[in-house]
């Protein structure tokens, strides 16, 4: 593929509002005596996690201070309400100032407080009661709405390039540097191993030879030696990276069709 313009950048920067970091998994929280309170809410939430998102660090608080004790960062966050939201809007604000880019789900164990609940705009809200799908429906979401707001920060000739993980097309090894194919057309080249890239972005990102890794959503369809991109461009699968590929193609479509 042809960019439509080439930018060489010295640097990779991180991107610090949804942090893609070397060994950094997605943190999920559940608060306030949750798996006390309701064995088989905390049960089908950790099976969920599980098929979803097998990256993720999922951490029990007893209580608040606990919560908002914690040094790492909380990706989202299941929160037990035991009064009224009015008697813990205090509380709630707190946790969405400590975790800012955090997906609040709030719980209840009736709908008693449902219309409180909206002058606190929650991502969900959930009783315990609810159904494993109800509850998957909310996780899943959550952990969907994460990752497309996660990119990479590029800094070249003074200026700093975001790119949208879900915005890359490709990424393609050239040698000592990667080329990150975007859907606008351009090309960003950077100094790093695709191995290295592939480490830090590799949920939806499936590689197909040695020399490129593809975003799975740009994937129209995969052959038995190649695969169509949504630019009607086609890359081949080496054959060491055809069943690998292949399966965790099948598991993306899975995946994306629960949403």
């Amino acid at each position: 593929m042809r960019p439509r313009k080439l930018i060489r950048c010295r640097c990779l920067h991180l991107d610090n509002v949804e942090t893609i970091l070397d060994g950094v998994k997605m943190r999920v929280a559940i608060c306030n005596r949750i798996r006390e309170t309701s064995s088989l809410f905390h049960e089908n939430l950790r099976s969920i996690l599980d098929i979803h998102e097998s990256s993720a660090i999922f951490t029990a608080y007893e209580n608040v201070v606990e919560l908002l004790a914690e040094t790492q960062k909380c990706d989202i966050i299941f929160y037990l309400l035991n009064t009224s939201v009015e008697d813990e809007l205090d509380v709630i604000d707190k946790i969405r100032k400590k975790y800012r880019n955090g997906k609040i789900i709030l719980v209840a164990e009736s709908g008693t407080y449902l219309k409180e609940a909206y002058k606190v705009q929650p991502f969900r809200y959930l009783f315990l009661s609810d159904s494993r799908a109800e509850i998957r429906e909310a996780l899943v979401s959550a952990i969907n709405s994460n990752k497309k707001r996660k990119g990479l920060v590029l800094e070249g000739a003074g200026k700093y390039y975001y790119i949208l993980l879900q915005d890359i097309l490709y990424i393609e090894a050239l040698g000592d540097e990667i080329g990150i194919y975007t859907l606008d057309g351009n090309e960003y080249i950077i100094r790093m191993s695709l191995n290295r890239m592939l480490f830090l972005i590799e949920d939806d990102f499936i590689k197909l030879n040695r020399q490129k890794i593809v975003h799975a959503r740009h994937i129209e369809s995969i052959k038995h030696e190649e695969a169509m991109l949504v630019n009607n461009e086609n890359i081949l699968i080496s054959g060491r990276e055809r069943k690998k590929a292949a399966e965790k193609y099948a598991e993306y479509i899975y995946r994306t069709k629960l949403l």
